[in-house]
């Protein structure tokens, strides 16, 4: 049975968020043994705070997730990816065509189960 993004990006629920690294233009943000690269820079969400890449305290609240859990993930009808964790904050990853460099938006990667590429349409 072929399962889609959606489906194997469900599969970091439950994971807990253990790395966050910045690579030149992209930023790998790692899932125990699953990782994901965001071609498209992601922006973080807690309550009231939303902040990009750029913005004061980004970084930190980027790391800040770390050992958070992962309790909802998803994509948002190709709009953006979105991963919700146990404190109520949220990593989000636009997926429109305009917010990143290459061919794809991101990447991820879940040992045995499909790679998963988010690319334009």
């Amino acid at each position: 049975m072929h399962e889609s993004c959606n489906d194997v990006l469900r599969s970091l629920v439950g994971r807990q968020m253990t790395a966050v690294a910045f690579v030149m233009d992209y930023i790998r943000l790692e899932f125990e043994d699953a990782f994901l690269t965001a071609r498209s820079l992601p922006y973080v969400q807690i309550g009231d705070i939303n902040l990009a890449s750029g913005m004061p305290g980004y970084r930190d609240m980027l790391c800040e997730r770390i050992t958070r859990q992962v309790t909802k993930a998803s994509d948002t009808e190709q709009e953006e990816i979105r991963i919700e964790f146990n404190d109520g904050s949220v990593i989000a990853i636009p997926l429109g065509t305009d917010k990143y460099r290459g061919e794809e938006a991101a990447i991820l990667q879940i040992p045995e189960q499909t790679l998963c590429v988010w690319r334009p349409e």
